[in-house]
C-alpha cells in the first residue's frame, strides 16, 4: 500500500496520529524504535487514551502534500478536528557511565531506561494536552501497530516479527538488546526492501 493510501485510510478512520519518517531512509528504523519504546513503557490507562486514534508511519512528503502543510518536518502530526504539526524536544542521551566490563549490560539497561523515560516525557508534553477531548475507545486498539508497520522483537541477533510465519533470524548468541528496547515497531516498507 502506498503512503498516500495509508494516509487516506488513517484519516478516514477518524482522529489520526501520524508518526513522521525522516527524509533519509536509513533513519526510518529509529522512528519505529523510539515510538515502540514509548508505547511499551506506557501504562494501560495512558494507552487507552490513544485507543481511539488511527495510526500511521509515513514520509513527510506524503503528509505535507495531502494536508497542505508547510515548514520544517515535524515529528508527529495529530489530526483531531484541526491539524497539529508537532515537534518533540528530544533530550540528549548522556554517555554510558563508567564501570567494570562485567556490569556493562546493567549500565546499558539503566541508561537505556533513562533515555526511554526522557523521550516519553518529551512526546507526552506535546501530545497529551491536545488529546484531552478525545474519548478512549476501550477496545484494546492501541495495541495495534500504526498502519504501515508491525510489532517486532529483538533480544540479540536478528528480529522476530509478531504475527508472521516467515522469520529471518540467526541465533549466534552474541548480540544484546537492552531490556526496554526489545519490542519495537518495524516498518513493513523496510522489510519488503530488505
Amino acid at each position: 500500500m502506498s503512503p498516500s493510501q495509508l494516509l487516506r485510510e488513517a484519516l478516514d478512520a477518524g482522529p489520526a496520529l501520524l508518526l513522521i519518517l525522516p527524509e533519509e531512509r536509513r533513519h526510518w528504523a529509529g522512528v519505529g524504535r523510539v515510538f515502540g519504546e514509548w508505547l511499551e513503557a506506557m501504562g494501560a490507562g495512558d494507552r487507552s487514551r490513544l485507543s481511539s486514534l488511527s495510526w500511521a508511519m509515513l514520509p513527510w512528503d506524503a503528509v505535507r502534500e495531502h494536508l497542505g502543510l508547510e515548514g520544517p518536518r515535524p515529528d508527529l502530526v495529530l489530526v483531531v478536528e484541526t491539524v497539529h504539526a508537532l515537534r518533540v524536544s528530544w533530550p540528549k542521551t548522556p554517555p554510558l557511565a563508567p564501570g567494570s566490563f562485567e556490569s556493562v549490560y546493567e549500565r546499558e539497561d539503566a541508561q537505556n531506561l533513562g533515555r526511554i523515560a526522557g523521550n516519553a516525557q518529551a512526546i507526552d508534553a506535546v501530545l497529551w494536552p491536545l488529546l484531552k477531548g478525545v474519548p478512549a475507545a476501550g477496545d484494546g486498539s492501541s495495541e495495534r501497530p500504526p498502519l504501515g508497520s508491525c510489532w517486532a522483537q529483538a533480544t540479540g541477533c536478528g528480529v522476530i516479527l509478531e504475527g508472521r510465519d516467515q522469520q529471518n533470524r540467526m541465533d549466534c548468541g552474541m548480540g544484546y538488546v537492552p531490556q526496554g528496547s526489545r519490542r519495537f515497531l518495524a516498518l513493513i516498507d523496510e522489510l519488503e526492501h530488505a
